[in-house]
């Protein structure tokens, strides 16, 4: 794993973030390798500490706020958006093992955690394909993430208006959606 030291960041356009329905505009992270420049739209803070480093074509560009006590990593390949992490408090050291550890470590150890979602054995293939197959999840057209929202218990005051949003970007993805319940 190569460290990037020389990048510059910007905040992105106007017109970029009206696109993208954000209220304020994010950092765009550019820097220059053998394969030529690479631009990131990035979920850091104006204050964080940025670290990026390359590995096998992919870019980890790891956020660390000391003072709020939070550690982001969000990894890509090429310009599309691979996945990301992001830990806060108690959750940093639980999940790092100790505080203050290099970056390129800190790297090393959220990797696991950048595809959660994604099977790391057939039969886990298996389940996902099923479920797509069986209608159950939800793709959305925004994010790309694809979901499942299960109906555990209707409370005594539900009304059902029939709107479903995604859970990770909130666009309104279908109304009078069935929800799967237990």
């Amino acid at each position: 794993m190569r460290n990037i030291t020389n990048f510059n960041i910007a905040k992105e356009s106007f017109e970029d973030m009206c696109e993208a329905r954000r209220f304020n505009p994010c950092l765009e992270i550019t820097f220059r390798d053998k394969r030529g420049q690479h631009t990131h739209k990035i979920s850091a803070g104006y204050d964080d500490e940025i670290h990026v480093y390359r590995e096998h074509g992919e870019t980890f560009i790891l956020t660390q706020n000391p003072r709020l006590g939070y550690v982001g990593l969000e990894v890509f390949n090429g310009a599309e958006s691979v996945g990301e992490t992001f830990l806060q408090g108690d959750n940093v050291i639980e999940t790092l093992g100790k505080d203050n550890l290099a970056p390129f470590t800190i790297i090393q150890r959220l990797k696991d955690y950048v595809y959660p979602d994604i099977p790391s054995s057939k039969t886990g293939t298996i389940q996902m394909e099923e479920t797509l197959f069986n209608e159950e999840a939800e793709i959305c057209k925004n994010c790309g993430n694809i979901y499942k929202v299960v109906w555990l218990k209707e409370g005594d005051d539900y009304n059902d208006f029939g709107c479903r949003h995604c859970p990770f970007c909130s666009l309104l993805t279908e109304e009078f959606a069935h929800i799967g319940s237990v």
